[in-house]
């Protein structure tokens, strides 16, 4: 009997030894949407590690979601789509004043929502230096084919303030492709608490079970959730839903965010769950209806 528990042991040994080796493998490893969908000899180091899925996926989720809170219910009544009811509208608090500035970072193909507030806004900079002028004309705008970012030949959230125009308050749109995580983390707080409303796409949500992006992604909720409140959260369904383990997790979230009362305010008294609203950005596709795990 002590032989065989002692075999067992050591089969247990190298296991583990082994679990971990592989588990090491992706820690530093960017993971792309196909290596999580097709499964190949040449791509099998992201299934092996299960467990850490299991485990360190869901440690990580929850991390996040504490960091948000829960979505405020002050602002319920009051808010509303701008833009395209598909993709490229987005949800904020109805309070735009006629003498605010937008920010808006990622232009693409679709400014309907910038169109649609183009008559209740001071002003508009549009910032994309993937797209050489805007797809339709705004007349209170100005156009910079320059990227964001925090790197030598891109512009930076303060950069960009210092540009715009004297108002009375300043709402960011921010829709980068995934760049959002570096400049949200490297951002201010004193310049994040400028903006009164924070409209953010949050794309790469598969890219969590890397820690150094994992880390970069909590930073940047963190440096969000220490000055605004979120009102707003939904998957976008031109993303995908992700299984990592056990966990049904959009691989992109629209997120929208109101500005404190205070910056030392660290709580508000009127929270809802931490549900996502539901909206299909692409019609031709099923909407997500998901859950975050409670933290």
């Amino acid at each position: 009997m002590l032989k065989i528990i002692k075999r067992r042991l050591y089969s247990n040994g190298r296991f583990l030894k082994i679990l971990h080796r592989l588990t090491k493998s992706i820690e530093n490893t960017e993971v792309k949407l196909p290596d999580l969908q097709t499964i190949s000899s040449s791509e099998i180091k992201v299934f092996l590690p299960a467990l850490k899925y299991n485990f360190d996926v869901y440690e990580r989720v929850s991390r996040l979601l504490q960091i948000l809170g829960p979505v405020t219910s002050e602002f319920r009544d009051s808010i509303v789509r701008y833009g395209n009811s598909s993709d490229g509208g987005y949800f904020v608090v109805d309070d735009i004043h006629q003498n605010d500035v937008l920010l808006s970072f990622g232009v693409g193909s679709d400014i309907s929502f910038e169109k649609s507030l183009e008559s209740k806004l001071s002003y508009i900079h549009f910032y994309d230096h993937t797209v050489t002028s805007l797809p339709c004309e705004i007349s209170n705008s100005q156009f910079f084919p320059v990227k964001v970012g925090t790197g030598p030949s891109e512009i930076t959230i303060k950069e960009s303030l210092q540009k715009l125009p004297v108002a009375h308050d300043f709402i960011l749109k921010c829709d980068i492709e995934g760049s959002e995580w570096e400049i949200l983390s490297e951002v201010d707080t004193l310049d994040l608490f400028k903006f009164r409303q924070i409209i953010v796409e949050l794309h790469d949500l598969q890219n969590l079970v890397n820690l150094k992006s994992f880390e970069q992604m909590e930073a940047a909720l963190a440096k969000l959730a220490s000055t605004h409140h979120l009102v707003s959260i939904q998957p976008n369904n031109y993303g995908e839903i992700l299984i990592l383990g056990n966990i049904a997790l959009p691989s992109v979230l629209e997120a929208t965010f109101y500005r404190k009362p205070s910056i030392d305010l660290l709580h508000m008294d009127s929270f809802s769950r931490p549900t996502m609203d539901i909206n299909q950005n692409c019609l031709d596709r099923p909407p997500i209806v998901t859950r975050f795990p409670m933290p």
